[in-house]
């Protein structure tokens, strides 16, 4: 009986496995950041709804308390123009004013009750579910980065940058091993055989792939161009969030200077406050 036996080995495959592992670790560190930076968009988003359900509490008792007081004006002016002390005129602009207060407070429930159904769905609650919130606004001040510059170094260590990152420097690995990969193809083997007169015969070969029409241009371009597109892709990501972020910085010293404004007139907004409430007990 005649036989044969043969093994070989694909040299190539030494060249392309360190580009192989950069592919797969730096697949690997992209999807790390894209998930840490989810986390962070759901974390930051679950700040937001605990913020405004908390303002929506506290709206909603204002609005209450300024409903009521509406109403008992209206009926106090019902009964003045019952007495002929005011004219209907009185009466109507009251009646004006408990509409719009009326009107303002359904808006507040709608928005209160979409608000709550948000952070429901957010936490995986029941719609029914009524969540206790416990504990104070957190209102850390964020450190405010100085100049484009700045905002850019920021901005380079935030997770979805570093994962676009992470993906361009995957793709830069596929170039790689894109590139090697048009290089002859050497499979070394050892072949040993027997024939039928019980002869052997034991020895090596060497395999060349000549890529004389191919050279692996195909996969190049194709590597190269989706490198080029992840590269203008992590650059407008870059500019995008440096422009919004500038803008923020911008917006939050307009609302740090009207606050400002409000807090100074305050106190007359509540003496004037004082004395309408003393004057409104005295009809």
């Amino acid at each position: 009986t005649a036989f044969g036996l043969g093994v070989s080995y694909d040299i190539r495959s030494l060249f392309l496995r360190d580009a192989g592992l950069d592919v797969a670790s730096a697949a690997l560190q992209s999807g790390e950041a894209g998930l840490v930076w989810r986390e962070a968009q759901i974390a930051q988003q679950a700040r937001v709804l605990f913020v405004k359900r908390l303002g929506d509490i506290e709206t909603g008792k204002l609005l209450a308390d300024y409903h009521a007081m509406l109403s008992r004006r209206y009926a106090t002016a019902q009964s003045a123009l019952a007495r002929g002390d005011v004219t209907i005129e009185t009466v109507s602009t009251a009646l004006v004013a408990l509409m719009d207060a009326e009107a303002k407070l359904r808006d507040h429930d709608r928005q209160a009750v979409q608000t709550r159904h948000d952070l429901n769905a957010l936490l995986g609650l029941a719609p029914d579910v009524e969540p206790k919130l416990v504990g104070p606004i957190d209102k850390h001040e964020l450190p405010i980065p100085s100049g484009s510059a700045g905002i850019v170094a920021q901005l380079r260590n935030r997770p979805d940058i570093l994962a676009i990152k992470a993906g361009y420097e995957s793709q830069e690995a596929k170039l790689r091993e894109a590139v090697l990969a048009q290089f002859p193809n050497l499979t070394l083997n050892l072949r040993g055989a027997r024939d039928t007169s019980d002869v052997g015969a034991v020895g090596f070969g060497i395999d060349i792939g000549l890529p004389l029409f191919d050279r692996n241009q195909g996969n190049i371009a194709i590597e190269t161009a989706t490198r080029a597109r992840l590269r203008a892709e992590y650059q407008a990501r870059l500019d995008q969030g440096a422009a919004e972020i500038a803008r923020l910085i911008d917006e939050r010293k307009v609302l740090a200077a009207d606050l400002e404004k409000l807090h100074r007139r305050l106190p007359e907004v509540e003496a004037l406050a004082q004395q309408a409430r003393r004057a409104f007990e005295r009809q």
